[in-house]
């Protein structure tokens, strides 16, 4: 992406590894929504830099054509030995791992010296160019994070693993026990998801292995609430057909009167946030 709006195709030079470097030869790439949200103009710079032109992709699967010794040994994340064939998920960002937020072990957002993040920064001026999962192949630097696929999963399904780390992080965060007064989130406990796109219907599932109760999907297209309630929702509700007044009342309905004791608010959209304030039961959490 050389500018907002604007995609080209242009041609870098394949590069070369080393002991602690390695290539992989992309499978397939998610679209995220930042991506989007780059492409429309909305942002056009990160930490103080430009993002253009931007290496896009960094939702990625890949197999490995080329590894160094050192990173066949100490990339993956549970400590399996890599080798040439095996598909891989890329973690994002490469943090400084010495800054105050990285030894206590803050998320990625918060490194004051992140050295890059794949698909977003540097940008593809800057050697070896090929760090973002819409290129053919794709440099993988030192101190980067792998996550070998296992062989029976599908690249379809395994594309989706940035996405449900992003689930699963979420719900992590929502599941802080606070016995004496009930709040945070459990097992058997109501959830409420708004906006059921792929980050919405990814919460779901997280949701429903943590064994939740009752589960209602929100969303303005009925595609997405299908998809929804084939894989968690009991219930659906078209936003379309009612007013937030409404949703909130019917979704309080279902719920007791009460209201669910987790809101999933994944619309991205500031109306539906407000929302999610206004249809958890008192105490819950969004």
């Amino acid at each position: 992406m050389t500018k907002p709006g604007v995609m080209e195709i242009r041609t870098y030079p394949y590069p070369k590894i080393d002991s602690d470097t390695a290539i992989i030869k992309i499978e397939m790439c998610g679209i995220c929504g930042t991506d989007k949200h780059i492409f429309k103009g909305d942002a056009t710079k990160i930490r103080g830099k430009s993002l253009f032109p931007m290496p896009n992709g960094h939702e990625m699967i890949g197999t490995i054509v080329e590894i160094g010794k050192d990173a066949a040994k100490n990339m993956e994340a549970d400590g399996k030995t890599l080798k040439i064939g095996d598909r891989v998920a890329v973690a994002v960002e490469i943090n400084c791992g010495k800054c105050w937020y990285c030894i206590n072990q803050y998320d990625n957002t918060t490194c004051e010296n992140q050295v890059m993040a794949y698909g977003i920064h540097p940008t593809a001026d800057a050697p070896p160019h090929l760090r973002g999962g819409f290129a053919e192949y794709m440099y993988i630097f030192p101190n980067s994070i792998l996550f070998k696929i296992p062989e029976d999963m599908p690249t379809e399904v395994a594309v989706f693993v940035e996405e449900m780390a992003v689930a699963y992080s979420s719900l992590a965060r929502a599941t802080q026990p606070y016995p004496a007064i009930k709040e945070g989130f459990g097992p058997g406990d109501s959830v409420a998801v708004l906006g059921n796109g792929p980050l919405g219907i990814l919460h779901g599932i997280m949701a429903k292995i943590q064994g939740v109760g009752m589960m209602i999907a929100t969303d303005l297209a009925d595609r997405r609430l299908e998809m929804a309630k084939s894989l968690y929702a009991d219930f659906t509700i078209n936003a379309t057909r009612m007013s937030s007044k409404e949703r909130i009342q019917k979704v309080k309905d279902l719920t007791g009167g009460i209201g669910p004791d987790l809101v999933i608010e994944a619309a991205g959209e500031p109306e539906v946030f407000i929302e999610a304030l206004e249809t958890v039961r008192k105490g819950g959490t969004v």
